[in-house]
């Protein structure tokens, strides 16, 4: 009954070390120092007045890669025009 338990427990184990590294390595991301910092006051705000130009996405198309049958955007068209 022992041996058996253990070999019952192995992909539990499994698992559980997945799960350790994959909350490490989010933590990791959590605490990071940044290089832009919001609340720094260096450096000149950017105002409407000096946006200039759009952004445009035509015909955008995506899937992701474990789904690639099943399409999140399909043709999808977007315009933001400067200083909205």
């Amino acid at each position: 009954i022992g041996a058996m338990g253990i070999g019952q427990a192995n992909p539990s184990a499994t698992s559980l070390a997945k799960a350790r590294v994959a909350g490490y390595e989010m933590f990791s991301v959590i605490h990071r120092e940044v290089a832009i910092s919001t609340a720094s006051s260096k450096g000149r705000p950017v105002s409407k007045d000096h946006m200039r130009g759009a952004i445009r996405f035509n015909n955008v198309h995506f899937s992701y890669p474990s789904r690639p049958d099943r399409k999140v955007l399909n043709g999808v068209n977007l315009t933001i025009e400067a200083g909205t």
